[in-house]
């Protein structure tokens, strides 16, 4: 998986997802995110989370697991997580695990 992250100057944390969000895929997403989200709780770092997912071309419980870890993680510190553009593959195990209405999707 390819992970690009920026913040941006508004402060809203973007991450550009690209190939398989698995095992492997979503441990390289958590460190990269991790580098950035680290003072989350504490109140500190950015108050939202853009995770543009329309690159991903297979998602798996592991891979969901660390964007809930970041939804938990955002939210805990008074922010938000966006998933933006999530294409089939994503979409079909939020549905499965029935996680349709804890992410927030555009």
């Amino acid at each position: 998986m390819n992970v690009v992250v920026r913040l941006a100057p508004s402060g809203t944390l973007y991450a550009v997802l690209e190939g398989d969000l698995d095992t492997a895929g979503g441990q390289v997403l958590r460190e990269r995110l991790d580098e950035f989200l680290d003072g989350r709780l504490d109140g500190g770092g950015p108050r939202r989370l853009v995770v543009d997912a329309g690159a991903v071309t297979f998602a798996d419980v592991a891979g969901l697991r660390v964007l809930l870890w970041a939804d938990t993680v955002m939210r805990g510190g008074g922010g938000t997580l966006v998933l933006r553009r999530p294409g089939r593959p994503l979409l079909r195990v939020i549905a499965l695990l029935g996680f349709d209405d804890l992410l927030s999707v555009e």
